[in-house]
């Protein structure tokens, strides 16, 4: 770590258990998901470094653009299928029923 005008900066990492509504981490994971999706900063906003081009996308940005682009376009097949209108009188919310958001992250 380079230091600039002899000032020490001090950083300390801690494991942070998921999922346990800690309002910090909670933040840090909406937030990063905004990342995730392309919702970053404007270029004014971020380092030097980083306003020149995109950045390398992560493996994690990429499921996670597939698995939505996947995802829309299964909903989109399937609200033109014969098989949408007989299970909308079953379920009228149709794909967003709580089977939909039971299987949404398999």
């Amino acid at each position: 770590m380079a230091k600039a005008n002899n000032t020490e900066k001090i950083s300390t990492i801690a494991w942070i258990p998921g999922h346990c509504r800690i309002e910090g981490n909670e933040r840090a994971d909406r937030e990063a998901k905004k990342a995730a999706e392309g919702n970053t900063s404007a270029k004014v906003d971020l380092p030097a470094y980083l306003r020149n081009g995109n950045l390398p996308a992560t493996a994690s940005a990429i499921r996670q653009h597939f698995h939505k682009s996947l995802k829309t376009r299964w909903a989109h097949r399937f609200s033109k299928s014969p098989r949408h209108r007989k299970f909308t009188i079953i379920d009228p919310r149709g794909t967003n029923s709580k089977f939909a958001e039971n299987t949404g992250e398999l």
